[in-house]
């Protein structure tokens, strides 16, 4: 990986299982496909599912001012 970690990647390397994980860094998966991101707890999930959610609405709220 060429690319300074983020949040996000540093996030999903430390909740998500280890399959999962092997298949994100393989390139199988997105990091928004969340149908296919397993995470190790329910509550990791909701805090990830927050996250995109607060980007998206004030990036779209950024965008329209």
């Amino acid at each position: 990986m060429n690319e300074e970690p983020n949040f996000k990647r540093i996030f999903l390397d430390t909740h998500l299982t280890k399959e999962c994980k092997q298949k994100l860094w393989n390139g199988d998966i997105d990091i928004y496909n969340l149908e296919e991101l397993k995470f190790c707890t329910e509550r990791a999930k909701k805090i990830y599912v927050s996250y995109l959610y607060y980007l998206s609405t004030n990036l779209f709220s950024f965008l329209v001012l």
